[in-house]
């Protein structure tokens, strides 16, 4: 089962120099695939793609949606709020309501003190890493089939790189979610993806 199908897909910003021209891809569900390549070989523009942002030809289906953490995934955060807060925060929509308690989709996944994460732990305490993963959980609370990660490791040291993509695996194994990040680190998605690894130089070619 794909939890991703693209058919033809023909995108373009100038006419004579297309970036997407008749691409055809499927990704797996319940997989991390891992999309690499140089920078403006187009990574940025296929998850704006599948946010439905730019206009194209061809065919997108994405099960029950997609959902992106931005590589500036910190501004969604608020520092003074504790980990739990924050997921709170993102379970009650664009519109929250401070009179009614938020309902999570589902709980915090049990694993989460593996990770050493206090939920109660104010954010701006938290490091690199869990802050990542904050992020992950707050776009989660969107409902998503598909979680989008561009960059998620670009501001971490190697040792909370490997904790968020440790995290991201066994969320996957928990949640049966499909997930699709680009890395510059291309040894890193090398070693974690168990899906897809997309090279987009070479899809261009």
């Amino acid at each position: 089962m794909n939890a991703l199908t693209i058919q033809d897909l023909h995108f373009h910003y100038c006419p004579t120099r297309p970036i997407f021209s008749g691409v055809t891809l499927s990704f797996e569900a319940g997989k991390l695939h891992g999309i690499k390549g140089r920078n403006g070989s187009g990574k940025s523009t296929l998850f704006r793609l599948l946010m439905g942002e730019l206009p194209h030809r061809g065919k997108i289906v994405c099960g029950a949606g997609a959902a992106l953490v931005h590589q500036n995934f910190d501004k969604m955060i608020a520092d003074q709020f504790s980990f739990m807060d924050n997921v709170k925060l993102a379970s009650m929509g664009e519109r929250p309501s401070f009179f009614r308690a938020p309902k999570l989709r589902g709980q915090l996944p049990a694993f989460l003190e593996r990770y050493g994460i206090d939920s109660d732990r104010p954010a701006c305490l938290l490091s690199g890493g869990q802050r990542q993963i904050l992020a992950l959980l707050m776009t989660l609370q969107k409902g998503p089939s598909l979680l989008l990660l561009d960059e998620p490791t670009a501001a971490l040291d190697p040792k909370n790189a490997a904790l968020f993509f440790d995290f991201v695996r066994e969320l996957i194994r928990e949640r049966k979610i499909t997930v699709i990040a680009v890395c510059h680190d291309h040894e890193l998605i090398e070693r974690y993806a168990d899906g897809k690894l997309l090279d987009m130089d070479a899809l261009k070619k």
